[in-house]
């Protein structure tokens, strides 16, 4: 007993003698210029004068960049105390986050970049990123949309893609991680990969109506929509989501609800289709499986722009469960800022479509198979367009 006593006295004696003599700076002279020779300060100011680098650099222009800081800066700005006095300005904390978002960099290369330490530019990261998803969601993916509003979609869905009725596609994306903390094999996808879910909602035009973040990789995709609150909301109670009342088919008196799209790991409803399905289809069905996937892929094209665009997303996240739902949340705001216009909320409108007799039905109680037959010949019929022959 007392021989063991002795060592751990000894043991104890020898930590704290290396402890003393290891010096500690409170900041290391390595980023003691940060003021001076920092990224910040020697690249970004350059790069303002140029416009065409500055896009480069922060996938956004200057006048998107200075509106997003306009909107996080009050959570932002630090305060001086006697102890420290060189902080972190709210643009440059903006600066480090995009570039971490854009190029997927790691924090120890941030850090050396910005000569700031490993935890500083961890902690400025994940500040700024609650700041944008605090202050920018509602504005970038508003929560609730009128009538005017779906019906815009709607009216965008059949100019860009011929195909009416429709209020968005639906899909989701596997955003690959590294398995986090007891966590078991929940996240273990069918890609044997671990993985948060990225549910989505897409209008027309690449746009995110609806995110659902941080689903156990390993479920389905109709399981993890349905159990979303758009996705509850829209299956049993649409009327919380102010969608417009049956539309007839242009050209027609055809009455048919207004539905979302997706592909075959989606079940059919009369409010959400998916192609037909098997090899041996008929003229008709392939035409419409054609008409579908065409509106369809819009989804996995705004996955594919906000990935190549902020490039963390094409790696495994290698940040705790909660920091690693910020960064996907962050990336689809921002991802929504640059496919809209003038900064103004992006359903807007000046003209909104008004209701009118005609526009105004009562739902159908056609089941999903009634209903996607009725579209499937209007594609045939009154909705024909020349190209659709030539791509089956």
């Amino acid at each position: 007993m007392r021989s063991k006593l002795y060592l751990f006295k000894k043991k104890l004696l020898v930590s704290l003698l290396i402890n003393k003599t290891r010096k500690r700076f409170h900041v290391h002279p390595f980023n003691a210029n940060r003021k001076i020779e920092g990224e910040y300060v020697s690249l970004i100011r350059l790069l303002e004068k140029y416009p065409e680098k500055f896009f480069t650099y922060f996938r956004m222009s200057k006048e998107t960049f200075d509106y997003i800081l306009s909107l996080v800066k009050n959570n932002l700005v630090a305060k001086l105390t006697s102890f420290r006095n060189d902080i972190i300005c709210a643009k440059e904390k903006l600066v480090i986050t995009l570039r971490f978002l854009a190029t997927g960099a790691s924090f120890v290369d941030l850090a050396y970049r910005f000569r700031m330490g490993v935890s500083t530019v961890k902690k400025v990261i994940d500040t700024t990123l609650e700041a944008i998803n605090a202050n920018c969601l509602e504005i970038a993916i508003p929560s609730s949309l009128s009538k005017d509003d779906w019906k815009q979609i709607s009216l965008e869905f059949f100019e860009r893609w011929n195909f009416p009725n429709c209020l968005g596609a639906v899909d989701g994306k596997h955003v690959l991680t590294f398995a986090p903390k007891k966590s078991g094999s929940f996240y273990f996808n069918y890609k044997k990969t671990f993985s948060y879910n990225l549910m989505a909602v897409v209008d027309a035009k690449y746009r995110f109506l609806m995110v659902d973040i941080g689903a156990y990789g390993s479920n389905a995709d109709s399981t993890v929509f349905s159990c979303s609150p758009f996705g509850n909301a829209w299956l049993n109670n649409p009327t919380e989501l102010n969608i417009p009342e049956d539309s007839p088919l242009p050209g027609t008196t055809t009455k048919l609800p207004y539905v979302i799209i997706g592909d075959e790991g989606f079940a059919l409803k009369s409010t959400i289709w998916r192609p037909f399905p098997g090899r041996n289809l008929s003229h008709r069905e392939r035409i419409f499986n054609y008409r579908l996937s065409r509106a369809r892929r819009v989804v996995e094209n705004a996955f594919g722009i906000m990935a190549h665009t902020w490039r963390i997303l094409l790696k495994r996240l290698e940040v705790g469960k909660e920091s690693g739902h910020r960064i996907i949340l962050s990336c689809c705001i921002l991802h929504n800022f640059l496919r809209q216009k003038n900064h103004r909320n992006m359903f807007e409108q000046e003209n909104p479509i008004q209701d009118s007799e005609d526009s105004i039905l009562t739902s159908t109680l056609a089941s999903g198979y009634d209903v996607r037959g009725k579209f499937a010949n209007w594609c045939l019929e009154e909705g024909s367009v020349s190209f659709q022959y030539d791509m089956i």
